[in-house]
């Protein structure tokens, strides 16, 4: 699934998480986004399910500090990314 905005990211994981009750496997969000910034975003995610991964990706912050699983700071490499997605699937 993909969302134009953390409002809108927010809104489909709530209608997952409450009509299907289920989950993605983990959220891949940007911080810096229209509406809701990305740390929002993980916090609200967190609050209602603390087993959904959420790796944060953004060029204005760095080093992990928030509700976020992982942190990956632009530029960054596609192996640093699949690692993310790697040590999110291997929990």
């Amino acid at each position: 699934l993909t969302a134009e905005n953390g409002d809108t990211g927010w809104a489909l994981f709530q209608e997952l998480y409450s009509r299907r009750n289920s989950t993605p496997l983990m959220v891949v969000t940007d911080h810096e986004m229209p509406g809701m910034l990305g740390r929002e975003l993980a916090t609200r995610i967190k609050e209602m399910d603390g087993d959904t991964p959420v790796l944060i990706v953004s060029g204005y912050i760095s080093g992990r500090s928030g509700p976020e699983d992982a942190l990956l700071t632009k530029p960054f490499e596609i192996e640093e990314f699949l690692g993310c997605i790697h040590d999110f699937m291997t929990r």
